[in-house]
């Protein structure tokens, strides 16, 4: 049964577009009930906060899992731009080129949006979770603001005026790395076996704790787009659920305090972290079993599904600096207007959510697309003709 290349290439803007979702309802259950991540029932702010985070349903807040379904996606879809056709060393070239202008723009913005943010608005965060109180610089500087926005975030992961940036250090090298290894695949008899060496590769590195689950997940995405597989619908929609299941992972949740008692692994003194590893995981399993099976294809190839992937990175990098102020402001005017903290937490994200989705329409036009034009015309300027 196979599945069309429009549909597969939707099917991945669809689940762009939903794990930005998840992204952005795990920072406002991390604001409003951060219970739902630590299951710390003393430090409960709503009544479904522990229920949630015992649930079979936390994948939906999953921001690790959502992460990771990023990298595995970006992973994918690079190497189907350089490997479906043409010169795979000329497109990687072009690529590489590109990358860094491609993705710059949006989070120089975002940037320079958060520094206004901290810099004139200041709000009683007192009632809000650790996540939403610890977002505040003391002297934001607006030079600091685009350093962050061009260079930290990107080449050491440091992202003080939105944190959501921490990952554009990975998707920069992890890119690199792929535009890499595509030079090679189609030079190399073992394929597989190679981008598994390149997945393992990470771990023996000396990278930040984590950060080699995520590098791991960039070329699980090759991995993907390498094998010809196909699955049965019934069999796709039962490892969708597992896949679904571990992006639900927490530590010390009901479902997974047995996995986290059986499995303890260690490389060179170095501790994996389970959390990570079970989110992404489970990121790779949902990815895998989406694009190669045709019913759950063309559920996330729906327009709906590929219209949130298309402002998935604009609503991913605009959402904190929004946050700071529109959540905060309808939270306390709710509450000082007699609303409970629940119905106050659920009015307030909503609001955000919908005001973040509509900036991001004109930040699309007239920022995105500018980033589009700007890495365009450097490849073009820097690129050999060919002849």
């Amino acid at each position: 049964m196979t599945i069309s290349t429009q549909q597969k290439l939707g099917s991945v803007e669809g689940i762009r577009g939903v794990a930005c979702l998840m992204v952005f309802l795990s920072h406002l259950s991390s604001t409003f009930a951060p219970s739902m991540h630590t299951g710390n029932i003393a430090n409960a702010r709503t009544p479904i906060d522990i229920i949630m985070h015992s649930s079979p349903f936390a994948f939906l807040y999953s921001g690790a899992a959502a992460v990771g379904i990023f990298f595995v996606l970006s992973g994918f879809i690079l190497s189907y731009c350089i490997l479906n056709k043409g010169d795979a060393v000329t497109n990687a070239a072009g690529m590489t080129i590109k990358r860094y202008f491609r993705l710059m723009p949006p989070a120089l913005g975002s940037c320079i949006i958060a520094y206004f943010a901290l810099k004139h608005f200041t709000f009683d965060k007192s009632a809000l979770g650790d996540w939403a109180q610890n977002y505040n610089i003391s002297n934001p500087s607006f030079l600091d603001a685009i350093y962050n926005g061009t260079i930290s975030s990107f080449l050491s992961g440091s992202a003080p005026y939105n944190w959501s940036l921490w990952t554009m250090k990975i998707e920069f090298f992890g890119s690199l790395s792929v535009f890499f290894l595509c030079c090679i695949i189609p030079k190399v008899k073992y394929k597989k076996t190679l981008i598994v060496i390149f997945m393992v590769m990470p771990f023996f590195m000396n990278v930040k704790s984590g950060d080699e689950i995520y590098y791991a997940a960039f070329f699980s995405g090759v991995l993907i787009y390498m094998l010809d597989i196909n699955f049965p619908n019934k069999l796709g929609v039962i490892l969708f659920a597992i896949g679904l299941f571990f992006c639900g992972y927490h530590t010390n949740g009901y479902l997974y305090k047995s996995f986290n008692s059986l499995i303890n692994i260690n490389i060179y003194n170095k501790h994996i972290d389970n959390y990570t590893l079970f989110n992404n995981i489970g990121g790779f399993i949902v990815v895998f079993s989406v694009l190669r099976t045709k019913i759950i294809s063309k559920i996330f190839s729906r327009d709906l599904f590929v219209k949130l992937g298309a402002l998935s990175f604009l609503v991913y990098v605009l959402h904190q600096p929004i946050m700071h102020i529109t959540s905060t402001v309808l939270f306390n005017f709710t509450r000082d207007n007699g609303l409970s903290y629940s119905m106050s937490a659920l009015l307030s994200s909503i609001t955000t959510m919908v005001i973040v989705y509509l900036v991001s329409i004109p930040y699309q036009k007239y920022v995105d697309s500018i980033s589009v034009k700007i890495s365009n015309l450097i490849k073009t300027k820097m690129m050999i003709k060919q002849i």
